[in-house]
């Protein structure tokens, strides 16, 4: 298992308190990166915002923002343009949907061959296979872990083979023994757990 790694969830009781207020006040809407509402997102938002025409998207992940907190925030994209260069956009999928930013020429980008490189489709995403393996994995939890977040989720398509990888990564803490308080601060540590994905749903532990 992954090695436990400490992290402040807050610094000061009033950043606690503050929080709900701040989140309703600016009308926020979370999206949980474990729910269909998240995997609809990712769906609509490429096939309104994705040139697929002129770009081939070879990777596409998704994370959270706030570790532990479980709640959708960015949405990453690396392309290859029919110039044959290699690309990246980011778009801001939670809360209060921002849309894309500019498209961005990767550094040190090697020039491919635009009509060989393997795209992904909208279809590669496939809500109902990425449910199942959350499910897979939150089943699959020993009795001293409980699940707290899905960090990132990520599909990748192999140059050589066309195949797709999806990995993603699970964060979970131990049962009544997570947090502490160091220094005024309260402290909640965690494991990060990798797995791989397949298409029937099932998933592999990454040690």
């Amino acid at each position: 298992m992954k090695k436990l790694i400490p992290v402040t969830i807050a610094i000061v009781l009033g950043v606690v308190l503050s929080g709900p207020q701040i989140i309703e006040w600016t009308g926020l809407v979370k999206v949980a990166m474990d729910s269909d509402k998240a995997n609809e997102r990712i769906v609509s938002t490429l096939e309104k915002h994705f040139d697929w025409d002129n770009f081939k998207l070879t990777d596409v992940s998704w994370n959270e923002g706030t570790r532990l907190k479980n709640n959708m925030e960015y949405l990453y994209l690396s392309m290859v343009g029919r110039d044959g260069k290699e690309y990246s956009q980011v778009i801001k999928v939670g809360g209060d949907y921002q849309g894309p930013k500019d498209i961005e020429e990767k550094k040190a980008s090697e020039e491919m061959d635009y009509e060989s490189v393997y795209g992904l489709t909208i279809d590669d995403i496939n809500p109902e296979i990425i449910m199942k393996q959350y499910r897979a994995v939150k089943k699959g939890l020993s009795d001293d872990l409980v699940f707290r977040s899905i960090g990132r989720y990520g599909i990748r398509a192999n140059q050589q083979t066309g195949e797709l990888t999806r990995k993603f990564t699970v964060n979970v803490i131990e049962r009544g023994n997570s947090t502490k308080i160091n220094s005024g601060s309260l402290v909640t540590e965690y494991y990060e757990l990798e797995f791989i994905g397949f298409e029937d749903g099932s998933v592999e532990y990454v040690d």
